[in-house]
C-alpha cells in the first residue's frame, strides 16, 4: 500500500512539472512515435498536442540531423546506454527552423526492453541564432581585414594575455598555432620604435589612454 502511495505521489509531481511551460516534455516510443506531449512542446512546433501524438520525431527532424538521433537511440535500445543528450534541429509547422537540446532517458520494461523515451526538449533558437549572427560579423572583420591588411589584438591587463586576429599573424609572417606574449610582441618592433610602444601600451594599461603611433616591425621571416 505504502508502495503504491508513493508511485501515486510521483505521478502527481510528474504531471504538475508537465504541466508547467518551462521546458518541451514528449514520451515517445522506441518506434520514435509521439505517444504523449505537452503544451510547450506543441506551442513550440506550432501543432497541437492532438496532432503531435501519433507523429515520429523523424518527420519533424531536419533531414541532416535524423542519422544522429536514431544512432543514440539504436544505442539506448541495444543496451549500450540509458539516455542521451543532442543538438538537433527540427523544421516547425510553418516551415521555420527549431533549433534545440534534448535530454533524452528510456524508462525499460522487467525485461529490461525500452518502454518508452522521456525526452525533454529545450528550445535554443534565439542563442544559436545569435551565435551565428555573432559568427557572419567575425567573418566580415575577418574578410575586411585581409582586404585592408588591417589587423586587431586585445591585452588581457589581469593574465597579461594576448589575442592576435588571423590578419596580425599574416602581418608578422607567424602560423596561426603561435602563442604571442606582450615582450615577445614587443621584440618585432624595431629597437627605434620598442619605448614608443612600450610607453603607449603602459599609459593604456595605467590611465585607460588612447593611442595612435606609426612603428615598424620585423617580421618572423625578417
Amino acid at each position: 500500500m505504502k508502495d503504491i502511495s508513493e508511485r501515486k505521489q510521483a505521478e502527481i509531481r510528474l504531471r504538475r512539472f508537465w504541466d508547467l511551460p518551462l521546458v518541451g516534455m514528449a514520451i515517445s516510443s522506441p518506434a520514435r512515435r509521439f505517444i504523449e506531449v505537452n503544451l510547450k512542446l506543441a506551442d513550440m512546433f506550432g501543432y497541437t498536442t492532438q496532432e503531435l501524438v501519433g507523429m515520429t520525431w523523424v518527420e519533424l527532424t531536419h533531414p541532416e540531423d535524423v542519422d544522429r538521433n536514431i544512432q543514440l537511440l539504436e544505442e539506448v535500445i541495444a543496451g549500450k546506454s540509458d539516455q542521451y543528450e543532442l543538438d538537433k534541429r527540427f523544421i516547425r509547422r510553418d516551415g521555420t527552423l527549431l533549433y534545440t537540446h534534448i535530454a533524452a532517458h528510456c524508462v525499460r520494461d522487467t525485461n529490461g526492453a525500452v518502454d518508452y523515451m522521456v525526452l525533454l526538449i529545450q528550445d535554443v533558437t534565439e542563442t544559436k541564432q545569435a551565435d551565428q549572427k555573432l559568427q557572419k560579423i567575425k567573418n566580415l572583420l575577418s574578410e575586411t581585414e585581409i582586404i585592408g591588411h588591417v589587423g586587431g589584438w586585445e591585452l588581457n591587463i589581469d593574465t597579461k594575455e594576448q589575442t592576435w586576429t588571423e590578419e596580425i599573424y599574416r602581418i608578422h609572417e607567424l602560423d596561426l598555432t603561435y602563442q604571442p606574449t606582450v615582450e615577445e610582441g614587443i621584440n618585432f618592433y624595431m629597437p627605434s620604435s620598442r619605448p614608443i610602444i612600450e610607453k603607449a601600451v603602459q599609459r593604456a594599461i595605467e590611465n585607460g589612454d588612447s593611442f595612435n603611433e606609426e612603428l615598424e616591425i620585423i617580421t618572423a621571416k625578417g
